[in-house]
Parts: structure tokens; C-alpha cells; sequence
């Protein structure tokens, strides 16, 4: 069972919904359950969360997720989708580093923006809210 007080989360049966200051804005997160098999360990699923950085509204979603509150990351894995501006990716992993407001993959990476497809071999979020991608293949869609 989750601890209210350990990590701020509001629990509705057996799903959740949290919610953060973060910066110019806040970080909320909703899933479908959470357990915590062990101490250091939390495990989500169907989450979904958004938050502002920069300007733009990035907005991801992931099947599982498991946050370690000691190293304040969390671990996306399944189908994880991530959306900012007019870019969305999908991906099979990627990790939210909640002490610098990060999200990243280093994972192969398909995804649409304005009018073209990619693949690349991972993106990382800049400070202005867009996604990078690394090493990207670029298609007319």
C-alpha cells in the first residue's frame, strides 16, 4: 500500500493522483494503481502525466512505471508515449529525472511532427519543452 505522507500521493481505491509545484507550473500524475513491493519502490500503472517546461505542456503516458523516491526518478517501460507542441514520440522506455525536470530515452524512438515521421535512437526534453531526438531518421509523412 502507498503511504500518503512518504510521497505526497492521494489514493482513490486503488488509483492515484498527485500533484506538484514545479517551476512556472505543476507535474500531475494519475494511474490506475499503485503498490509498493518494497521500501525504496513504487510501482504504477497505467500513469498518466504532465507538466510545463518552458512554455509547452509535455504530456506522457506509459503502461508501467516504477519511482524510487530516494533518487527521485522514475522508470517508464511498455508502450510510453510522450507529447509536446506539435511533436509526439513513442518509445518502450524512458526515465523522468524529477530532480532536474528531465524526461529521456535512450531507446529507439518512432514518432510524428508537423507533417514528417522519425525514428531516432532516443530524445531527451530541453529546457524549452521540445524534444530532441538523437541520431533521427526524417520522412515526409
Amino acid at each position: 500500500m502507498v503511504k500518503k505522507r512518504a510521497i505526497g500521493l492521494t489514493t482513490l481505491g486503488k488509483s492515484i493522483s498527485f500533484t506538484k509545484a514545479l517551476g512556472s507550473g505543476f507535474l500531475t500524475i494519475t494511474a490506475a494503481n499503485a503498490e509498493q513491493p518494497k521500501q525504496n519502490s513504487i510501482t504504477l500503472s497505467n500513469v498518466h502525466a504532465s507538466f510545463k517546461k518552458g512554455k509547452k505542456l509535455v504530456v506522457v503516458d506509459c503502461q508501467h512505471c516504477e519511482f524510487k523516491p530516494e533518487s527521485r526518478k522514475a522508470f517508464l517501460k511498455g508502450k510510453v508515449n510522450i507529447k509536446s507542441g506539435d511533436t509526439t514520440c513513442s518509445t518502450n522506455s524512458a526515465v523522468v529525472n524529477f530532480a532536474n525536470n528531465s524526461v529521456s530515452s535512450d531507446s529507439g524512438v518512432s514518432g510524428r511532427k508537423a507533417g514528417t515521421k522519425f525514428t531516432a535512437n532516443g530524445f531527451f526534453v530541453d529546457d524549452q519543452g521540445k524534444i530532441v531526438l538523437r541520431k533521427a531518421k526524417i520522412k515526409k509523412a
